[in-house]
């Protein structure tokens, strides 16, 4: 009996979804739709993308379809072992860079600019369980890695020409540091602490790149992501444990971060991208709390640095874990226990509409795109 109420159910929700799905289309205005059929290649959108894999420890390569946004797979470069996130240098993408918990270490590649292959070029030791890695986005000359296991955040310099990382020294974080965002000025770095529900603040040395703490905010329960508006006066960060986003705001020049308040999300939001044109994109595991199914929730920055909600659809993956924007537009979800990758359209009004799903190798956890 059992067996077949959940039947029952998941036919249920199956069908809602599909409802939905209309009702998104149908509510996607005339502009939204044009848009859409008259979509164009647009300067500045990313030409490549790629999703790392924890299970399998390698990186899958896409090229990006310029008028559609669709992914197309171009093959799979080993990584190391447990390979979480990843990160693209600016300014015309020619590294990739992805952090291997279990390797402890970060594994290095070029982009080759005509193909998107990646060309592996050695790794570089991090700390314990290193999580995630990201890239200064104004200049490209430092990166920064949170480690898990050891509580710390590790420091390197960019080598722009070859694209090797050098160790600069490590900086102590909060209990378990989830992930990293560097301010687009390239002075701030914040760094999310699963353990301690806290973000770490730091000062950027503009010399050496090296790290100086600057105390913590509290965050929600169990903080699994972070961004930072382009203008660099808000910040995002997803409670996965506590289903909510917190907001805060980045004082001009100021190193620190000031709590505005917190947006219930249903669903145990994993990972946050803002758009340039102003939208935050939230992936959640769960869809209003039902197991198993994928979501992507979007969200209107308003000038007062609040959330205005759009539109709430499923990933069509399960365990959503990761997004990455490629503007203008598009939207790219890792799906850990699906073993793919959900691909949107972000219309003009912020409604996120789907264009399938492709495969990835297996526990995608990351996606990013080079432009």
């Amino acid at each position: 009996m059992k067996n077949n109420d959940f039947s029952l159910d998941r036919f249920r929700l199956i069908t809602s979804f599909f409802v939905f799905s209309l009702l998104l289309l149908a509510g996607a205005g005339f502009g939204d739709m044009a848009w859409l059929k008259a979509r164009t290649a647009t300067q500045g959108q990313g030409q490549f993308a790629y999703v790392s894999n924890s299970n399998s420890s390698d990186i899958s390569m896409y090229q990006v379809n310029q008028n559609t946004g669709t992914l197309s797979p171009i093959g799979t470069v080993p990584a190391g072992g447990g390979p979480q996130s990843i990160a693209v240098t600016p300014s015309g993408g020619q590294f990739v860079y992805v952090a291997n918990e279990q390797t402890n270490n970060v594994s290095m590649y070029q982009v080759n600019p005509q193909s998107g292959t990646l060309s592996p070029i050695g790794t570089v030791p991090a700390g314990s369980q290193p999580q995630a890695i990201a890239v200064t986005p104004n200049s490209g000359r430092y990166a920064y890695v949170a480690n898990q296991g050891s509580d710390n955040v590790s420091v390197y310099q960019v080598n722009q020409n070859a694209g090797t990382l050098s160790p600069i020294g490590t900086v102590p974080a909060g209990n378990q540091p989830s992930a990293v965002a560097v301010h687009p000025s390239g002075t701030f770095v914040y760094v999310t602490n699963q353990g301690s529900d806290d973000v770490s603040m730091f000062v950027v040395d503009p010399e050496t790149g090296m790290l100086t703490p600057v105390g913590a905010m509290p965050a929600g329960n169990a903080p699994s992501s972070i961004a930072v508006v382009p203008a660099g006066n808000l910040a995002v960060v997803t409670n996965e444990n506590g289903n909510s986003l917190t907001l805060f705001a980045v004082p001009r020049r100021l190193p620190i971060l000031l709590p505005l308040g917190t947006v219930p999300v249903n669903g145990g939001p994993t990972s946050v991208a803002i758009d340039p044109s102003g939208l935050a994109v939230v992936t959640m595991r769960n869809l209003q709390g039902k197991q198993g199914i994928g979501a992507i929730a979007v969200f209107r920055i308003t000038p007062m640095n609040t959330l205005e909600f759009i539109g709430l659809t499923p990933t069509g993956g399960s365990g959503s874990t990761a997004v990455a924007i490629n503007p203008p537009g598009f939207a790219y979800v890792a799906n850990e226990n699906s073993n793919n990758v959900s691909m949107f359209a972000i219309m003009p009004s912020g409604l996120p509409i789907s264009l399938g799903t492709v495969p990835a190798g297996s526990g995608p956890q990351s996606v990013a795109v080079a432009f």
